[in-house]
């Protein structure tokens, strides 16, 4: 795992990943928790500092940040997704600088999982902070495994999904037309 130990009562201990204050492999201090309906203005900010080509690898398709999709992208069941911000800042200078989502299957038993990065905040360890955070969830639901679905574009994806291979779950992989196909079984 990237988590840092911290000193307790001069004991060094490993945190369990969730939510809450997290330290990048790249030392970066960000702070992880779940999505609430008051974010769409911070999230509407998120989603104008990507580029087309990270939105293209979050939705396949060219999309704009409408006041809709912002709205269903604040709207969550939790029994159907979780979604995790990575921030930066604190109180009213909140910054999103990561989003992870899940997306339960019920009938595998399964979640398909997407993290998204702002441009300048990418191979910080963000991405894997919200892989960790969305695993750990998975876990405390009882699923047994995690799917992804990338485009073979999109490199820094596939780097985090190999990079937590043997760690975390070992890997099926399969390619249907420039998507990467991954299922991912928790060790």
């Amino acid at each position: 795992m990237s988590l840092k130990r911290t000193s307790v009562a001069g004991r060094s201990r490993r945190p369990k990943p969730g939510q809450g204050i997290r330290i990048t492999k790249t030392g970066l201090r960000i702070f992880l928790r779940p999505i609430r309906i008051d974010d769409k203005e911070l999230l509407h900010s998120f989603a104008e500092t990507l580029s087309a080509e990270a939105l293209y690898f979050r939705f396949f398709r060219h999309i704009e940040p409408t006041e809709d999709l912002l709205q269903k992208l604040v709207k969550i069941d939790p029994t159907e997704q979780r979604a995790v911000l990575a921030l930066i800042g604190r109180g009213k200078t909140d910054k999103i600088v990561g989003v992870g989502r899940s997306f339960m299957d019920h009938e595998s038993v399964t979640a398909e999982v997407i993290v998204t990065v702002a441009g300048d905040y990418q191979n910080k360890g963000i991405g894997r902070e919200l892989l960790l955070y969305l695993i750990h969830i998975a876990k405390e639901q009882g699923l047994k495994s995690l799917t992804a679905q990338v485009l073979a574009d999109n490199v820094a994806m596939l780097r985090l999904l190999r990079s937590l291979e043997g760690v975390e779950y070992e890997i099926q992989k399969r390619v249907e037309a420039g998507v990467f196909h991954f299922d991912m079984t928790f060790k």
